[in-house]
């Protein structure tokens, strides 16, 4: 989705994409695409692994696939893959311009654009945040375009679409043999076993559809390791639906064209599965995502207009609350989100009981004057957890660092949200806050010195003893701060992001000389103080929403009063 963006704005580039042999297919499908560069994978690894070849065997091999790749400088190289295996690739194609985990000359590890950074620090560190990932590359990769060849072509308000992006196989006629059915596709696998929502579940919501629906009908698909899956829905599925055409199963039977024209021609897809849930959107089908396990929503759910994500605030997902979602949003066209979904839920018999373990969210695309990017709307109203709230202030300030685009702090959160343990929480991190805030400040402060000694040596190879010893001694007041900085950062959950951005702002520090390493450093503290005022600016602005209220006071009229009044009317 973020190379369609780029695409469409800048339509006179050239993309090439590098892929693994599983991503061959679906990447030849992409018609826009200017060349697919295969990884091959096994071929080059395979052989060291079983002991068929050294590594030194291979290199051969290695080197004649990443020949066509370095032959000539790139305008730009993406390395979207963010691992560091990937960055020894990204190290070796010459590019003007790097975006992404790459070597440097050195072949140390390379994370210099502040996207990249921000992904290695908040979202593979596992830190809450609430910007999708999609949202992330696409703002970094057009970031850097806007600053290397300017302002892209006018295009209006139009927004980035999903149409045309595959150019997908027509629907197979042995799935869709009747116009009148409206089909709904469930990928009854996931990517992990703690990811995948019971074979049970799946089938008690099938059931719970076709008695209410009965123009609807049930696709299963998944992989070959799913056929247990399979068989198990099947046996938990109720008796009526069993072999009458109205539940068809493609488990283990569909390879990636026809998986795609499958999900392409749904009018819903569950599934629990991110790679499914991603085609789902690309195709413009509807999605309905049952988010379970370690799932982190706001970066990978699935992306555009009125898709639904189900996931439990603290036990299993239930059937009913999935089947509650599904009716609420394909019903959207007649009460176009006008009635309260606990209401919707109430009108099928479901009660507060199976509502009170659920977490319901409809996606949406917001308009670009307020930042765009994609949000995750909540149809059930919950207080706010305190990693809901450290998610929203770090997109506050990764959009302020990044976008040059500044929200209104606090914009997403209204008094009904803030529960006493977030209350609680919140005071605590404020006092260390203060604490924080001064270090940085001292941490600027000392490397400035550094950089402003440096600045006045006659040269950065040859100085006198006594300037050596007091740049020493600077280096050494540096050093002891920063591991007060991480005592501080470690002190409160709310703080921690600060202290993992801080670890990689450092480690990725670029200079050639002590004078520029100690003016990036200062640079460095400079932007995590922004940051952390941004953080204060939250807390006080949530602490204000807790405060009570001073009520008005009513025009109150004694009953002796208005008795008097009464006797000299008559």
């Amino acid at each position: 989705m973020a190379l369609k963006a780029v695409k469409q704005l800048y339509p006179e580039l050239e993309l090439h994409m590098v892929v693994r042999e599983r991503f061959e297919a679906a990447a030849k499908k992409v018609h826009w695409l200017d060349g697919v560069f295969t990884l091959p994978t096994r071929q080059l690894i395979g052989p060291v692994l079983t002991g068929e070849n050294t590594i030194r065997q291979s290199l051969g091999d290695a080197a004649r696939w990443v020949s066509p790749l370095v032959e000539k400088p790139w305008d730009f190289v993406v390395n979207w893959s963010f691992s560091s295996a990937s960055s020894y690739l990204a190290g070796l194609v010459p590019a003007f311009v790097k975006l992404g985990y790459s070597r440097r000359t050195d072949n140390t590890f390379a994370c210099e654009d502040g996207w990249s950074q921000y992904m290695q620090a908040f979202v593979q560190d596992r830190v809450d945040q609430n910007i999708h990932v999609t949202d992330i590359l696409t703002t970094q990769l057009l970031t850097a375009l806007q600053i290397h060849l300017g302002e892209p072509e006018n295009v209006g308000n139009n927004t980035v679409t999903s149409k045309a992006f595959f150019a997908t196989d027509p629907p197979p006629r042995e799935v869709f043999d009747s116009p009148f059915t409206k089909w709904i596709a469930i990928q009854l696998g996931a990517s992990q076993k703690e990811k995948t929502w019971k074979a049970g579940s799946w089938a008690r919501t099938a059931s719970i559809i076709m008695n209410n629906h009965p123009e609807c009908g049930i696709i299963l698909l998944g992989g070959r390791e799913e056929r247990e899956l399979e068989t198990a829905f099947m046996n938990s599925l109720e008796a009526d639906f069993a072999g009458n055409g109205r539940v068809r199963s493609f488990v283990g039977a569909t390879d990636f064209d026809k998986w795609a024209s499958i999900i392409g021609s749904c009018q819903w897809l569950f599934s629990a599965d991110t790679a499914a849930v991603h085609l789902a959107s690309v195709l413009g089908t509807r999605v309905l995502n049952v988010s379970v396990g370690p799932v982190k929503l706001a970066e990978t759910g699935p992306y555009g207009n009125g898709h639904y994500v189900v996931s439990s605030a603290h036990e299993d997902v239930t059937p009913e609350a999935v089947y509650a979602a599904w009716s609420y949003g394909s019903g959207e066209w007649s009460h176009n989100l006008r009635v309260p979904f606990e209401k919707h839920a109430e009108g099928l018999g479901i009660g507060k009981d199976v509502l009170s373990n659920a977490r319901v969210q409809r996606s949406k695309i917001r308009p670009s004057e307020e930042g765009g990017g994609v949000v995750y709307e909540p149809m059930i109203k919950r207080e706010l957890r305190v990693g809901e709230w450290i998610g929203m202030a770090m997109g506050h300030i990764a959009r302020t660092w990044y976008c040059g685009w500044t929200p209104a702090v606090g914009s997403e959160i209204t008094r009904d949200l803030v529960s006493r343990t977030l209350v609680q929480s919140l005071r605590q991190a404020e006092k260390q806050l203060a604490v924080l805030s001064r270090l940085l400040v001292e941490g600027h402060l000392m490397a400035s010195s550094i950089s402003r000694k440096s600045m006045s040596l006659h040269s950065q190879k040859i100085m006198d003893v006594r300037d050596r010893m007091e740049i020493q001694e600077l280096g050494a007041k540096l050093a002891e701060l920063d591991q007060h900085i991480d005592a501080a950062t470690a002190s409160h959950v709310v703080l921690e992001p600060i202290g993992k951005m801080s670890k990689v702002l450092m480690h990725n520090l670029h200079g050639n000389s002590l004078v520029e390493i100690s003016r990036a450093s200062a640079a460095a503290y400079q932007q995590l103080n922004h940051g952390a005022g941004i953080l204060r600016d939250w807390i006080k602005h949530t602490l204000s929403l807790a405060r009570p209220v001073a009520v008005m006071d009513a025009n109150v009229v004694s009953l002796a009063s208005r008795r008097a009044g009464k006797e000299s009317t008559t």
